[in-house]
C-alpha cells in the first residue's frame, strides 16, 4: 500500500467551497504532482482568485472577478464530465509501482 493511498483527499471545492478559503491550503495555489486531481483544481480555482483580485486592485476594474468565475465554472465542468481522469491516474501509478517492483525482483534474482 502506498503513502498516497493512506491521505485523504480535500473535498473538491464544489462539495466544500470553503476548502479554497482555508488558512493551512492559502499557500497551495500552484498544482503539483503529488496533489490529487481535488486538490489540483482546488489549487487552480485559488490561483484564478489571486490573479483576479491583484488585476482588480491593479486595473479597478471588475471584469477581472470574471476570470475566477470562468475557473470555477471550467473546473466544475470537468471534474463533473470526466469521471475517469482520477481512474486512469491511478491505473498509471498502480503500473508504475508494479514496474518498479518487478525491477527489485530481477535486482534480487
Amino acid at each position: 500500500m502506498s503513502v498516497k493511498e493512506n491521505i485523504k483527499s480535500d473535498p473538491f471545492w464544489y462539495d466544500d467551497f470553503f476548502i479554497i478559503f482555508q488558512s493551512d491550503r492559502l499557500t497551495e495555489f500552484f498544482p503539483t504532482k503529488d496533489q490529487t486531481l481535488e486538490e489540483k483544481f482546488n489549487s487552480l480555482v485559488r490561483l484564478s482568485l489571486y490573479i483576479s483580485i491583484i488585476l482588480f486592485y491593479y486595473h479597478k476594474n471588475y471584469k477581472y472577478y470574471s476570470i475566477f468565475l470562468g475557473a470555477l465554472l471550467i473546473t466544475f465542468f470537468i471534474y463533473t464530465n470526466q469521471p475517469n481522469i482520477q481512474g486512469q491516474a491511478n491505473i498509471i501509478e498502480t503500473k508504475q509501482v508494479q514496474e518498479k517492483k518487478d525491477e527489485t525482483k530481477e535486482r534480487i534474482c
